[in-house]
């Protein structure tokens, strides 16, 4: 039986773009292929909501950069794969930072891509409903004004909810669970992108720089509990109490 996963496919390349679909067949319901900007934001407002966006970074009206950036104001949550030649290593360094779950290298073979997207999709966790039982102490992680749902994927400050994006929770998990351990920007690597490849440090930083800019907006003096270990990487450190 098909998963009930729908995907927009962002691709100009009208030959391609029926080959991602055919071959995301196996593992989605319903695809939608855009072949501009314009028309992947009129498919999301029409035929959505979408488990996952697959998306070109060279589209002929838009870079897809910059589409995911107003993508991400009304979906915050949505995940993105983008898609990229060889020969655009610092497109895909910036979509990483901007927040993308991850990048396929063109050309790729239909076994890569059905392995990177249904990676995504199986991190997608449903909320919990009534019937679902209640959070475990190991799973509900609590500092001063923090909150994170590892089961649901919240994230609250101060009872205000925070939108983070798949990595974001990640890199903040991590470093909640690990109160007080330094972590190297390697080591954060290996553990939060450990399925992409060609990633540098900068991610990691962008990445925690948008983490605090978040918290920032509902605890300023707690955002700064996440500390910065000149050429070494970061640590979370409580708030003594």
């Amino acid at each position: 039986m098909i998963p009930q996963y729908s995907i927009l496919v962002i691709e100009d390349d009208t030959s391609l773009g029926p080959v991602i679909s055919d071959t995301l067949g196996f593992i989605a319901h319903k695809i939608k292929i855009a072949q501009t900007g314009q028309e992947a934001l009129a498919l999301l407002s029409s035929s959505g909501p979408f488990d996952l966006i697959l998306s070109d970074i060279n589209l002929p009206d838009i870079n897809g950069l910059d589409l995911s950036q107003l993508i991400r104001k009304e979906h915050p949550q949505l995940p993105i794969i983008f898609l990229s030649a060889r020969n655009e290593e610092m497109d895909v360094v910036l979509g990483l930072e901007l927040g993308a779950e991850d990048y396929i290298a063109k050309p790729f073979r239909a076994r890569e891509l059905i392995a990177r997207v249904k990676k995504v999709l199986n991190r997608q966790i449903d909320p919990p409903t009534p019937s679902t039982p209640k959070v475990s102490e190991q799973d509900l992680l609590i500092s001063g004004p923090i909150s994170l749902n590892a089961i649901s994927r919240e994230v609250k400050v101060h009872e205000h909810e925070i939108d983070l994006t798949q990595k974001e929770f990640d890199l903040l998990e991590l470093l909640l669970r690990h109160p007080k351990q330094v972590f190297s920007r390697q080591q954060i690597l290996d553990r939060v992108w450990s399925e992409s490849l060609d990633v540098n440090d900068r991610v990691v930083d962008s990445h925690m720089s948008h983490i605090r800019t978040k918290i920032q907006k509902h605890a300023p003096e707690f955002s700064r509990q996440f500390l910065t270990l000149r050429s070494i990487g970061y640590q979370f450190k409580p708030l003594e109490t």
